[in-house]
């Protein structure tokens, strides 16, 4: 009798064992954003806008919002949850204008504020709201627009 239970403790702990290797497996963990080493500071996203892609919306938004402006995020301080936004008119923005952060496909983000304007540098410090559960947080080639 005992030659039958030991088997059946053994097929059962492997089992058990598999499965929680799979779980564990199959999870993924979570997706961090990269960050570049020693600096806090985001790297570009896996897909960053291109420069035609930009270019194009940029004159999209304008026939359908003439005062909008758009820019390019360049550096992101996820544990500030600030962005610097580069490539972008200065000359209509203003602190705490409300902005918009998406993806090179467009896909909304998450939403922000203004907080500073470096003319000598023309970019902007933007602080970004928390993503919804579609959204993440904003990162360096993605694209931030003031409708």
């Amino acid at each position: 009798m005992r030659k039958q239970v030991l088997p059946h403790r053994v097929v059962t702990v492997t089992l058990i064992t598999a499965a929680l290797l799979a779980l564990a497996g199959g999870c993924g963990g979570s997706k961090r954003q990269p960050r570049a080493a020693g600096t806090g500071t985001s790297v570009a996203s896996p897909n960053p806008a291109s420069p035609e892609t930009v270019e194009a919306l940029r004159r999209g938004y304008s026939q359908s919002y003439p005062n909008s402006r758009l820019g390019v995020v360049v550096a992101a301080r996820p544990q500030n949850q600030l962005v610097a936004v580069g490539q972008i008119p200065l000359d209509t923005l203003a602190d705490n204008q409300v902005v918009t952060f998406m993806d090179a496909n467009q896909r909304v983000l998450t939403t922000g504020t203004i907080v500073r304007l470096l003319p000598e540098s023309a970019q902007v410090h933007a602080r970004y709201d928390a993503p919804t559960a579609n959204g993440r947080e904003p990162r360096a080639g993605d694209i931030m627009v003031r409708f």
